[in-house]
């Protein structure tokens, strides 16, 4: 029955070719078959558009997207108009998929049918395996519940609900302007207790750079939030706490 839904990627590249094989493969080696892989190419100069010709010659699944040099979540939005699947998917030319991600968040929603989204936990790593799909034994790991939208799978109609993905005023903090809505308009989700997203550490990240923009619009997520939550008539109530999502600890049994 799982192997019914049509599952979009979505996936941000700038310049990432040399994390973009592994990132695609993580996809492939899902047990279940993806739909599509909708690539958004900011402007890359390097072997990103060999790499992605490979695979699209061996019959896989991508769609790819030029644009010209914007912020992810610009390209995120432009990915999720050209989604054509029943659930969407987000994942970061530097960042891995565990082999059983996708089965065990379409399962989960299968069971809950009243979640419109389900995410888990992070495990940040700085050195894959040889095979590039994993931490490395001796890669230093950390496994905690972070606000990221590469560890989510989205029902299509959760951005009905929400009216639109992602805010593209932001360089920084998206995805937690995205969850922030979610919880001010009591979407139902959870939180899985196990890891969804393997989270490249790396010199070249966006996050591994200083940047003022960072804090900035971090701050200017949670501003946008209360101007919301007072335009709602919620301002005085507080969001939920993000452990009232965790899954219960009788479906891990």
């Amino acid at each position: 029955m799982l192997m019914t839904y049509k599952v979009s990627v979505i996936m941000p590249n700038f310049n990432n070719g040399h994390y973009l094989d592994a990132a695609l493969n993580s996809i492939w080696s899902q047990t279940i078959k993806v739909y599509e892989v909708i690539i958004i190419d900011n402007g890359s100069t390097d072997e990103s558009f060999n790499i992605i010709q490979t695979h699209f010659n061996a019959g896989r699944p991508i769609k790819l997207i030029k644009i010209d040099r914007c912020f992810p979540a610009h390209a995120r939005n432009i990915g999720f108009e050209q989604s054509s699947g029943d659930f969407i998917a987000f994942l970061d030319s530097d960042d891995l998929w565990p082999q059983y991600k996708l089965a065990t968040q379409l399962a989960f929603l299968d069971k809950h049918p009243e979640n419109q989204m389900v995410t888990g936990y992070v495990c940040y790593f700085d050195k894959a395996n040889p095979a590039g799909n994993a931490p490395a034994e001796k890669s230093k790991t950390e496994s905690i519940f972070h606000v990221h939208v590469g560890a989510c799978l989205y029902k299509k109609s959760c951005f009905s609900i929400l009216k639109y993905p992602f805010d593209s005023e932001l360089k920084f903090g998206e995805d937690v302007d995205l969850l922030l809505r979610v919880r001010e308009l009591n979407i139902p989700f959870t939180i899985l207790k196990k890891n969804m997203l393997y989270y490249r550490l790396h010199p070249d990240s966006m996050m591994s750079n200083p940047d003022p923009r960072k804090a900035s619009d971090f701050r200017l997520a949670a501003f946008k939030s209360l101007k919301r939550r007072l335009s709602l008539g919620i301002i005085n109530d507080p969001l939920p706490n993000f452990s009232s999502f965790l899954e219960a600890s009788h479906e891990r049994s």
